[in-house]
């Protein structure tokens, strides 16, 4: 089974992408990362048939060149746009804090991104047959909320963590 791995620095998450990979089949297709940890060079040398996509790229919406290409081909159905209306609006609010002067970001534009969000995530999960996505954390950002609502829809299972600062716990969030 194929996973996406959502915001995950090479430390600790290697370690535990190879425990899954090896106990339970789950193998890492797709990963989000941060270049501070050089996780860009790291993640490909441990898992050579991954996709690295860098964390700041993703963030402003700049996916890999074959994903591009893949996406072109995608339009969104009037199926998945009934489904998803009620999320929408929610991920066009998120991107404020892509707004710095509240002004240079207008609705269409930002609408235009998050319609290009959800067609590259479906490329990505159709091209890789995604079946998970793990995240360290709950999907917040412009460009994994709508990874966050095309997994719904096309009923992905994810695992993420909600921290909870009391007592340095946990939650696990399936």
């Amino acid at each position: 089974m194929n996973v996406i791995y959502n915001n995950c620095f090479a430390d600790p998450w290697i370690k535990v992408a190879e425990i899954l990979r090896s106990e339970f089949d789950l193998r890492p297709a797709y990963w989000i990362g941060y270049a501070d940890d050089n996780s860009k060079k790291i993640i490909p040398e441990v898992f050579n048939d991954v996709v690295y996509h860098d964390y700041f790229k993703a963030w402003k919406g700049v996916f890999p060149e074959h994903i591009v290409k893949l996406a072109e081909n995608y339009c969104i159905e009037p199926e998945l746009y009934k489904k998803i209306a009620q999320y929408e609006l929610q991920g066009l609010k998120i991107m404020d804090r892509m707004d710095m002067d509240w002004g240079s970001f207008p609705f269409t534009e930002r609408r235009l991104l998050f319609r290009n969000f959800l067609r590259c995530w479906l490329a990505v999960i159709d091209h890789y047959k995604i079946n998970f996505l793990i995240s360290p954390t709950l999907p917040h950002q412009a460009f994994d909320y709508p990874l966050y609502i095309i997994c719904k829809y096309k009923e992905i299972k994810m695992i993420s963590f909600f921290v909870f600062y009391f007592n340095s716990n946990n939650f696990i969030k399936s």
